[in-house]
């Protein structure tokens, strides 16, 4: 074993290890009990269904952790599954998750990151997260509502509008902007809600009105893909209160929405390419 750092990304206060084909760290309070679970440096842990679903569904170690391992969407899901050819990215996603909680934004705790190399080149990538209890996506809020024939709360939007406005007013963006990666805690008119998945996103000095719009025209196309697909989610005048919670001022909003319109329209061709693709592979994304 390596008392080399795996990952200069990593949280500092990691508990960091490596060999000559995993790579692995954790919170130091979670090092012993991970041990136990079996995720380790060269631990086989023994996954249960947590009844959870992300990009894929989520793993549980035990009644308080949760496994997420990563994979591909969109085109690269058909080529390279859950092959990745960058070990670094669960400890940047670590360090992340830490920043982002440190800048006020709710995310998920992460207690765990691993790499394990894979025959014929590439790594699986595997993060630990903290379980939060009382929580749903708002994926599913949003499924659950159309089905009753409901409407959210329009309190609730404007609280996810408002909290990606935090995200965007301290530099972040969101590299998959959508409802599966927005957790509302608690009942919707009063709910916490909490950042998912990390992978890919990035801190910038600041962001321009134009990555602004860009990152909010992915919320949009998702919803309008599952629409499509589902029938109506979100009415226009719950656009209209999402939007509010992100920006208040009248004026400034309205120099947005067209913004956020003209991106949609202008990469439309290219996602509907990969929405085609993976529904040649049969696969139904959330």
């Amino acid at each position: 074993m390596s008392s080399a750092r795996p990952s200069l990304a990593c949280p500092s206060t990691w508990v960091q290890e490596r060999d000559g084909r995993t790579r692995f760290a954790c919170e130091p309070a979670e090092r012993e009990v991970l041990a136990q679970l079996g995720f380790s440096l060269r631990g086989t842990p023994r996954y249960s269904a947590s009844g959870l679903m992300g990009r894929a569904p989520l793993l549980a170690l035990d009644e308080h952790r949760l496994v997420r391992r990563f994979r591909h969407g969109g085109l690269l899901r058909g080529v390279r599954g859950e092959r990745y050819f960058d070990a670094e990215r669960p400890f940047r996603e670590a360090a992340l998750a830490e920043e982002l909680q440190r800048r006020g934004v709710p995310t998920a705790r992460v207690l765990a990151a691993r790499a394990q190399a894979l025959r014929f080149g590439g790594w699986r990538l595997e993060l630990v997260v903290r379980r939060i209890p009382e929580a749903r996506d708002l994926g599913v809020l949003m499924e659950n509502a159309r089905a009753r024939g409901e409407r959210l709360p329009g309190v609730l939007l404007r609280a996810v509008g408002a909290l990606v406005r935090r995200m965007h007013d301290q530099g972040f963006l969101h590299a998959d902007l959508q409802p599966n990666n927005l957790l509302v805690v608690g009942e919707p008119s009063s709910a916490q809600l909490v950042v998912l998945d990390l992978d890919g996103s990035a801190f910038h000095t600041a962001l321009s009105l134009e990555q602004r719009a860009a990152n909010l025209a992915r919320f949009v196309r998702f919803i309008t893909r599952r629409e499509a697909r589902d029938g109506l989610s979100l009415t226009r005048t719950d656009w209209q209160r999402l939007l509010a919670g992100y920006e208040p001022d009248a004026h400034a909003r309205a120099a947005l929405r067209p913004l956020v319109r003209a991106n949609v329209r202008r990469t439309q061709w290219w996602h509907r390419l990969g929405w085609a693709l993976e529904a040649l592979r049969g696969e139904k994304r959330r």
